[in-house]
Order: C-alpha cells, then structure tokens, then sequence
C-alpha cells in the first residue's frame, strides 16, 4: 500500500509537486504502521540468537548494501524513496547502540562501484561494521536457494547476501531489497530452503520494521 502511495497522491492532485512535508508524513506513516505490526506481535518476535561473553548481548543485523545505499545518497525527489532514505538516516543514527552490526566483502563491493564520492561515503559508513566471511557453507546455502527458485539466478549476488547471513546466524538481515530478499512472495520459499538445509533463517526486514516501538509512538 505504501509503495503506491505516490500514484494515488498524484491521481488525486495532479501536477503539483510533492513537498518536504509530504515526505515526512509519509515516513511518519510508515513508522505508525510498523509500531501497529509490533503491537500485534506479528513483526521481530523471539529471543536474540547472538552471543558475547565480554558485554551485553545485542541482535546481529546483517546490513544488506541497499541500506547503505539509501543512508548516503543525496535526497530523492521520488516520495518514496525520500521517505526509506529518511527513515534510515534514523535508524541508523541509534542501530550500534541497539546491534551489532555486521555486513559482507559483497556488500563493500557493490558499495565501492560507481560514482567515486558516493561510493567513498557509502563505504566509509561501513569502516565500524564487522565483516563476515564467505564459507564453503554460505556458498552452498547461495546455490541451493538458486537451484530450487527460492532466488532468481539472475538475482544470483541477491542470494549470496541471504546465504552470508543465514549461515553465519545473524537475526535479522535487513534491506530495503524489495524486489528479491524482503518480498513477501519469496520470503517463505527463502525460508523453508534455508530450513530444509538446516538453518533457523534470520528475520528479513526494513529499517523501518526495527525502529524503536515508543519511537514510533511518540510520532503518532
């Protein structure tokens, strides 16, 4: 509903820009109805499965380079997009505090490619996150969710980022990768491949799906 927001809202007005208000009532929107699905319990249920003994422990997040993406790029004009960049901006602003924080040398490959600036600020945003190894067993994790359609093969580096996560146990891999990770059509092929070789997958979810409950709340 919200990705087709921007249609209905120019249906309704058209020929009239979209202002910087509109950006953030949107994104407000989307912080509401996620606090909404955390009421529910329908969203980030069970216990953290990360453990340290030399502090407290905090949920691994897998930070797939979407998120990286929408964290340094210059502000949108699309409402949508402004609105996840925004939305990012924030969660990120308190994630070390709540995470830890982990990504991959694929999500600093496909950050480095480009533009020379904007991959030096996108891969400077990854210089405090710990990196994970690719194993023989992310490796064939990666290939049986392509061979059994859980992921297009033409999604192939897609998959690698699911296959990274799962198999080095993280508990939430998080994106803004609609089309081929956190798409609900996929999510419970994903998840019944990642099983069926004996993995618990991690939930697969937004920024804006992990924002605080009573953060949320107090922009009601």
């Amino acid at each position: 509903m919200l990705r087709k927001w921007p249609s209905y809202r120019d249906h309704a007005v058209p020929g009239q820009p979209r202002r910087g208000e509109e950006i953030r009532h949107f994104a407000d929107s989307a912080r509401r109805i996620a606090a909404n699905f955390r009421s529910q319990g329908r969203i980030l249920g069970g216990p953290a499965r990360s453990s340290r003994e030399d502090g407290p422990v905090k949920p691994v997040a897998y930070i797939e380079t979407s998120v990286v993406s929408y964290l340094t790029a210059r502000q949108s004009r699309d409402v949508v997009v402004a609105a996840y960049q925004e939305v990012t901006r924030e969660w990120w602003s308190t994630a070390s505090a709540r995470f830890e924080l982990v990504a991959s040398e694929l999500v600093v490959t496909e950050s480095g490619a480009g533009n020379v600036r904007a991959a030096r600020a996108r891969l400077e945003m990854l210089d405090s996150v710990t990196l994970l190894d690719v194993t023989e067993n992310s490796e064939e994790l990666t290939r049986l969710l392509l061979d059994r359609g859980a992921v297009p093969r033409e999604a192939a580096a897609d998959a690698a980022h699911i296959g990274i996560a799962v198999a080095n146990g993280v508990d939430y891999l998080v994106t803004w990768n609609f089309r081929h990770i956190a798409n609900a059509a996929m999510r419970s092929r994903i998840e019944l491949v990642c099983r069926q070789a004996g993995y618990e997958p991690p939930v697969i979810c937004t920024p804006n799906e992990l924002m605080e409950a009573d953060h949320a709340d107090d922009t009601a």
